[in-house]
Order: structure tokens, then sequence, then C-alpha cells
């Protein structure tokens, strides 16, 4: 359903998604109570997304038909599909060793509990406190073992962007040489010839995700949200990170889609 839509109307979604983030923020500056100051400043962010838009469109357009191209890629071969459905049930399986980690890893833990004092009514009374302590060199191995865990995930990953990228590039350079075995080949081929460069896409997804959690914006590390007058700025600073964060992996599935189709490292 979604990839039909995307064949037919990719263009329609993309510059509709555009016309969603203008009125979204002219929704946000004039909703409830009327604040000058809050209008003005989102109907700023309204008015450059259009800015950009208008500036940008033939670039969205063929955006557009890209994304048209390998949707009909991906919908004409079945065999594509039915292993990209596929790896996403076999990467699943990581999640159950994640879970068999931790689980071994909490026989390990054991609450210990301490005393404590705090100020109350002019006096420091002592209470008891348990807390999760971990025992031995278990902390270490089971920060080793998530580490390693999460490379992998990030490497199946990448490796899925490995062989959907390859089977599409082939369906339209030469559709004559596309077979229903070409996407096990190419998975074949991210563990063998290719696997350090798809290892080193993997660790700098994992980087990636490392800068996205943390420079998060919430509450917690962010008191500006209290401030109404601070949110268009705040939402300015949102939409730079995402903007930085979506470009470096797509940069990096660019790096990984370049040397499927060519071979280079």
């Amino acid at each position: 359903g979604f990839l039909k839509l995307m064949e037919k109307f990719a263009k329609t979604v993309l510059f509709g998604t555009f016309l969603a983030e203008a009125v979204f923020c002219l929704y946000l500056g004039f909703a409830g109570k009327f604040e000058a100051g809050r209008a003005f400043w989102f109907t700023i962010i309204a008015l450059a997304i259009g800015i950009y838009v208008a500036v940008m469109h033939k670039k969205i357009a063929k955006a557009g038909d890209c994304i048209s191209v390998a949707s009909t890629a991906l919908l004409s071969m079945p065999s594509l599909m039915a292993t990209v459905y596929g790896w996403m049930v076999a990467s699943a399986v990581l999640v159950f060793v994640l879970i068999g980690v931790a689980m071994a890893s909490g026989k390990h833990w054991r609450v210990r509990e301490r005393s404590a004092r705090a100020w109350e009514r002019g006096d420091w009374p002592e209470y008891t406190t348990c807390n999760w302590e971990y025992h031995g060199g278990w902390y270490l191995v089971t920060w080793i073992l998530v580490v390693i865990w999460k490379w992998m995930w990030a490497y199946l990953v990448m490796t899925q962007v490995y062989f959907v990228s390859g089977c599409v590039a082939q369906y339209n350079f030469d559709r004559s040489l596309v077979t229903k075995a070409m996407p096990l080949t190419l998975i074949k081929l991210a563990f063998t010839k290719s696997a350090g460069t798809v290892g080193k896409s993997a660790l700098i997804l994992q980087f990636i995700t490392w800068v996205k959690k943390k420079t998060k914006i919430n509450g917690k590390n962010c008191c500006c949200l209290i401030n109404p007058f601070h949110w268009p700025v705040l939402l300015v600073a949102a939409i730079l990170r995402c903007c930085c964060i979506t470009c470096l992996k797509m940069l990096n599935k660019f790096a990984l889609i370049f040397h499927v189709i060519t071979g280079d490292e």
C-alpha cells in the first residue's frame, strides 16, 4: 500500500509534507490565547519553509522521481520484498539475545542496604536505603556485551541498506540481470568481501545514534521549555538538530550505496 502510494504520488506526498509543516507552525503560533511574539516567530518559520520549497522545488521534484523509481523496483521484485521482511524477522533474534544477556547479568547483581542522613526539621535523621549494585566484574562484562549488541544491530541495519540498494540499482541499470537469488547473494557479499565497509558504516551509525541521544531536547536538559516565548527558538534548534542528524545518516547511507554500485572503498 505505502509503496504503491509512493510509486504514483511521491511528489504529492513530499510537497504535502512541507505544506503540513508550515500549517502546523501556524497552528502553534495562533492556537489558544493570542500572543504577538509567539505568533510572529512561528509565522516567520512557516514563511521560511515556504521560501525553501519555492527555491528547492526542482530538487524536491527530482527526489520524488527517485522515490517513485525505487518504489517501482521494489514492487517488481517479490523476492527482494520477501527477503526484506525475512531479514526483519531474523534481526528480531538479537532482541532475545539482549534479553538473555540482561537476565544472566541480573543474577550477579545484589541489593545492598546502606544508611544515609538527610536534613529534616533542624536535624539529620538517619534512614535506610536499598540500591542495586553489581557484584564482581559483571558490570564491565555486561557493558561490553551491550556495546557489541548495538554494533551488531547497526551492522544488520546497514546490511539491509546494502542488499536493497544493490537490487534496486541493478534493476534500473539492467533488469535482465536481476535474479531471485540476488538479495541473498548481496547479503553474502555484505558479510564477506564488503564486511569492512559495512562494519565501518555500522560504527558511524552507532555514533550518530549516540549523538542523537545526547542532544535530545526535553524538560530535563532544557529549562527554556518553561517560557513559551522561547519555544520558537527551541523549534528552530530542534529543526536544525533533526536536519544535521538526518544529513549524517543520509551521508553514511550514500557512502555505502556508492560502494555497492561501484565497488570502491
